[in-house]
């Protein structure tokens, strides 16, 4: 983002109706980040969760050790399923 400008005028933009928000000066077009709503930070982590478990699952297809790690997550999941926890 670089160093706020003391005084400049920074206008605001949303593309997505508020979930991002963006800002800009006046006198240029380049935009920066300024921030995200709760629902759009909620998002980006399960985003974020998503694809750390893919690249978990992926990992363990060389990794022993992890791999049964994961054998046993599953194991506990479908236990809990079974007791009726979600």
């Amino acid at each position: 983002m670089g160093t706020l400008r003391p005084g400049a005028e920074i206008i605001y933009e949303s593309p997505d109706g508020g979930d991002t928000v963006f800002g800009r000066y006046r006198d240029n077009n380049e935009r920066f980040l300024v921030g995200y709503s709760i629902k759009k930070q909620q998002q980006r982590a399960e985003e974020e969760d998503v694809e750390l478990w893919h690249n978990i699952r992926r990992a363990a297809s060389n990794n022993e050790e992890l791999k049964n790690l994961l054998e046993r997550v599953k194991i506990l999941y479908y236990l809990s399923k079974k007791d009726g926890q979600e």
